[in-house]
Protein backbone atom coordinates (compact mmCIF):
# COMPACT_ATOMS: atom_id res chain seq x y z
CA UNK A 1 0.00 0.00 0.00
CA UNK A 2 2.55 2.49 0.86
CA UNK A 3 4.55 1.56 -1.99
CA UNK A 4 1.63 2.29 -4.64
CA UNK A 5 1.11 6.03 -2.73
CA UNK A 6 4.80 6.60 -3.45
CA UNK A 7 4.69 6.11 -7.07
CA UNK A 8 1.41 8.52 -7.11
CA UNK A 9 3.32 11.20 -5.44
CA UNK A 10 5.02 12.76 -8.64
CA UNK A 11 8.34 14.77 -8.61
CA UNK A 12 6.25 17.80 -9.66
CA UNK A 13 3.55 17.46 -6.84
CA UNK A 14 6.51 17.61 -4.75
CA UNK A 15 7.98 20.62 -5.92
CA UNK A 16 4.32 22.20 -6.16
CA UNK A 17 4.16 21.25 -2.44
CA UNK A 18 7.00 22.67 -1.49
CA UNK A 19 6.24 25.83 -3.35
CA UNK A 20 2.98 25.90 -1.21
CA UNK A 21 4.58 25.37 2.02
CA UNK A 22 8.09 26.98 2.26
CA UNK A 23 8.49 30.21 3.71
CA UNK A 24 9.12 33.22 1.64
CA UNK A 25 12.56 33.14 2.59
CA UNK A 26 14.38 30.00 4.13
CA UNK A 27 17.43 30.71 5.54
CA UNK A 28 20.34 28.38 5.16
CA UNK A 29 20.83 27.39 8.86
CA UNK A 30 17.02 25.74 8.71
CA UNK A 31 16.99 23.95 5.73
CA UNK A 32 17.39 20.53 7.59
CA UNK A 33 13.86 21.59 9.24
CA UNK A 34 12.05 22.22 6.07
CA UNK A 35 14.14 19.24 4.04
CA UNK A 36 15.09 17.07 6.79
CA UNK A 37 18.01 15.63 5.63
CA UNK A 38 17.79 16.01 1.87
CA UNK A 39 20.93 18.21 1.96
CA UNK A 40 23.10 19.58 5.10
CA UNK A 41 23.44 23.07 5.79
CA UNK A 42 26.98 22.37 5.41
CA UNK A 43 26.97 21.16 2.02
CA UNK A 44 24.73 23.63 0.83
CA UNK A 45 27.33 26.33 2.35
CA UNK A 46 30.13 24.60 0.23
CA UNK A 47 27.85 24.65 -3.03
CA UNK A 48 26.96 28.47 -2.40
CA UNK A 49 30.80 28.74 -2.22
CA UNK A 50 31.85 27.21 -5.26
CA UNK A 51 28.88 29.17 -6.84
CA UNK A 52 26.87 25.77 -7.51
CA UNK A 53 23.95 26.59 -5.12
CA UNK A 54 20.56 28.35 -5.44
CA UNK A 55 20.55 32.02 -6.09
CA UNK A 56 21.35 33.77 -1.84
CA UNK A 57 20.71 36.73 -0.22
CA UNK A 58 22.18 38.19 2.82
CA UNK A 59 20.11 39.57 5.55
CA UNK A 60 21.70 40.73 8.71
CA UNK A 61 24.78 38.21 8.67
CA UNK A 62 22.31 35.02 7.28
CA UNK A 63 21.91 33.32 4.30
CA UNK A 64 18.89 32.90 2.98
CA UNK A 65 17.14 32.07 -0.35
CA UNK A 66 14.27 32.57 -1.73
CA UNK A 67 11.71 30.18 -1.37
CA UNK A 68 11.45 30.29 -5.93
CA UNK A 69 15.08 29.82 -6.38
CA UNK A 70 15.32 27.09 -3.70
CA UNK A 71 13.01 24.93 -4.94
CA UNK A 72 14.05 25.73 -8.71
CA UNK A 73 17.60 24.61 -7.75
CA UNK A 74 16.28 21.65 -6.33
CA UNK A 75 14.12 20.77 -9.17
CA UNK A 76 16.76 21.17 -11.70
CA UNK A 77 18.87 18.74 -10.17
CA UNK A 78 16.30 15.85 -9.66
CA UNK A 79 15.71 13.09 -11.72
Amino acid sequence: MARQKLKDYSQQTVFDNLLETLPPLVPRKDLTKYLGSLISVGHMANLDSAGLGPASIKIGGRIVYTRESLVKWLEARSQ
